[in-house]
């Protein structure tokens, strides 16, 4: 006669945790590819968007899920930093920090397969975004890469041109965001690498489109159009 599953078992399997699932900053998370015994759990956080990061369709279950709790669904295809010619995309980096930072998609779960590599190399510039030093990002995409740390995941982040994500974060207030450095130090970083006259430019570029920019179906369009 089979024995009945003790209260730990039963807690376990309806609020399993996806791996290397952990808090990024408020509102942001991060995961490894959920699986149906993970929904349970992800339906206490209420998330209202999931940023997907591999190019693959997106499984059956998976888009129930997101349909049924009315989760904002995004989807950017990246490619591994993989040598010799395979390598994350620039404009998929930008295009997914803007998603990310933006406080309407929030709180939003970032996912990969494993939640390691591409995953990593995400949160990694947004690190730099909130002042981070490089030791402690790469000390914190180890953490969560071990034991297969990618040399090319690393030299990606430490390249990563941030300045337009900068200043879109100026335009619309999105930084700093928490676990940062004083406000004081991002202003004096915004300055140092945008002089008046850009900024001033920029806004006025911005306030002009600022209505296709916030509409979710035209944005949920240009995400997936990256990974076509």
């Amino acid at each position: 006669m089979a024995s009945e599953p003790t209260v730990a078992a039963l807690i376990h399997e309806e609020y399993a945790v996806p791996e290397n699932f952990a808090m990024v900053a408020p509102g942001i998370y991060r995961s490894s590819f959920p699986h149906s015994e993970n929904f349970s759990f992800l339906k206490t956080k209420h998330f209202k968007s999931i940023l997907v990061l591999v190019p693959e369709t997106y499984p059956d279950e998976n888009r129930k899920f997101v349909q049924d709790n009315s989760i904002n669904f995004f989807q950017i295809g990246m490619s591994g930093n993989k040598e010799p010619f395979v390598n994350v995309s620039e404009t998929a980096m930008t295009m997914a920090l803007k998603l990310i930072l933006n406080p309407e998609n929030h709180p939003i779960l970032i996912h990969c397969n494993r939640g390691k590599h591409r995953t990593g190399c995400l949160v990694g510039c947004l690190r730099k975004l909130q002042g981070w030093s490089m030791t402690m990002i790469f000390d914190e995409y180890r953490q969560f890469a071990h034991p297969k740390v990618r040399p090319l995941d690393q030299q990606f982040i430490e390249l990563y041109d941030e300045r337009e994500v900068l200043l879109l974060g100026r335009v619309y207030d999105w930084l700093p965001i928490g676990w940062t450095r004083s406000n004081k130090h991002i202003k004096a970083e915004y300055n140092t690498k945008f002089d008046g006259r850009r900024l001033k430019s920029y806004r006025h570029n911005v306030k002009e489109s600022k209505s296709v920019q916030q509409d979710p179906v035209v944005l949920q369009h240009q995400v997936k159009s990256i990974s076509n």
